[in-house]
């Protein structure tokens, strides 16, 4: 009789104990795979990214975000603080002033800082970035926290330079484009040409084009990107007026020459966007026209005159 009594109660314990598991087995879990962040990105109207020289701020536009007055790339913003307020973090590896130093999260030494603000300017959080533990790690803290966990960022993430946060495509053209007239009275290189379509057929100079090549290249102006900001401009090289869903628009070609004469750095400019930016070279001579460029060819594979 005993034996059976100690077994029953010995059952109740069991079960208490199974009902004890599934009620805080969430509350496990969050203590593994605590939160490293509590950022709100929907809170977010600017941030600052820091080392120890340098900084650079990202603002949340009317309409899109802006770093330093340009268009900032909101898909690369909107995708880091995602992933910023997901963060997660394992025990903290170490949690001392002298450990802070080593690891580079400290307040007088560390790799990046940054902190994010609402519109009302008050501080959402900040946080240290230092060395990587591994790749795709970095080692971070929480400002106000002794704590130093290894968190999945990398300090590359977080560039330092306008450029690094520009919307590369804002120069392009959006919309259908009807007609280009590209004109240069550049010394050895003069340019007055007109690639326009009528009916759905793409003509230069009045002629029929190779309708192929000629939808590739107006397609460049869809798809235009650029380096960066430009500091200088250089001397202009072309002038393209394109016609876009009925209306002009303007984009202009500068450059500098080396001493050879031959041009090495190219910039670009609209009236679409305010600023002038670097633009790759390759990209540059694509979009000027030459005398053959766009010209339907013969049996042979030459140019048509």
């Amino acid at each position: 009789m005993n034996n059976k009594i100690e077994w029953l109660i010995g059952l109740v314990l069991l079960q208490l104990l199974l009902v004890i598991l599934v009620l805080f087995s969430g509350s496990f879990q969050k203590e593994e795979n605590p939160r490293f962040s509590s950022l709100n990105e929907s809170l977010v109207a600017f941030f600052e990214i820091a080392d120890q020289d340098s900084s650079v701020k990202i603002e949340r536009g009317e309409t899109q975000w802006q770093v330093d007055g340009y268009l900032a790339d909101a898909d690369k913003i909107n995708s880091t603080l995602k992933k910023i307020s997901e963060l997660n973090a394992q025990w903290p590896i170490a949690d001392t002033v002298t450990s802070a130093e080593r690891f580079e999260v400290g307040e007088d030494s560390f790799q990046r800082k940054l902190s994010f603000y609402d519109q009302e300017e008050s501080l959402l959080e900040e946080f240290y970035l230092g060395t990587s533990p591994s790749y795709q790690r970095v080692h971070a803290r929480q400002a106000g926290s002794s704590s130093i966990y290894s968190v999945k960022l990398s300090n590359y993430e977080f560039g330092l330079k306008r450029d690094d946060w520009l919307d590369k495509a804002l120069a392009s053209v959006s919309g259908d484009i009807s007609r280009i007239h590209i004109t240069s009275s550049r010394e050895g290189f003069a340019i007055d040409k007109t690639l326009s379509q009528d009916d759905g057929v793409w003509k230069i100079q009045g002629e029929l084009a190779d309708q192929a090549a000629a939808k590739i290249y107006v397609e460049r102006f869809n798809n235009l990107r650029v380096l960066g900001i430009a500091d200088e401009s250089g001397d202009k090289v072309a002038d393209l007026e394109l016609t876009v869903n009925g209306k002009k628009q303007l984009i202009s070609l500068f450059g500098i020459e080396d001493e050879e004469g031959a041009i090495e750095d190219y910039f670009v400019e609209s009236d679409d966007v305010p600023g002038i930016f670097r633009l790759a070279t390759y990209i540059a001579e694509q979009i000027l026209l030459t005398d053959t460029d766009l010209l339907p060819s013969d049996p042979e594979g030459e140019p048509t005159e």
